[in-house]
């Protein structure tokens, strides 16, 4: 599996965020929030997106999306990183609806150590 690249970008201060590998790499250790999102296409049955922190999943959207039904869901979760640490969203399984800026993945920093 790999991770979903977020291509629209709106801000991106610090360039943490990598575009052509969809992943965020720190630079300055401390207490991070972040935010990410899940529209299903129709009719796609079961849809799963994973938070995922160095390899290892932090939590994870799931979906089960029938016919003539949609949903939308976020997620967060608030991670102490170290300078090098990763996090990404990853597809699981499933299609989700890309269209419109359907999909997001937000982070910031709380504070730094």
């Amino acid at each position: 599996m790999t991770s979903i690249v977020f291509d629209n970008v709106l801000v991106n201060y610090g360039n943490g965020y990598n575009k052509q590998t969809g992943m965020f790499t720190c630079t300055i250790p401390g207490v991070y929030t972040f935010n990410y999102s899940l529209l299903p296409k129709m009719d796609s049955g079961d849809t799963a997106l994973l938070l995922i922190k160095n390899g290892d999943k932090i939590n994870y959207i799931h979906s089960i999306n029938t016919a003539g039904n949609a949903q939308t869901a976020s997620l967060n979760a608030v991670l102490h990183l170290s300078v090098g640490d990763r996090v990404w969203v990853q597809l699981q399984q499933g299609r989700p609806w890309t269209g419109g800026n359907s999909l997001c993945f937000q982070g910031y920093q709380l504070f730094s150590d």
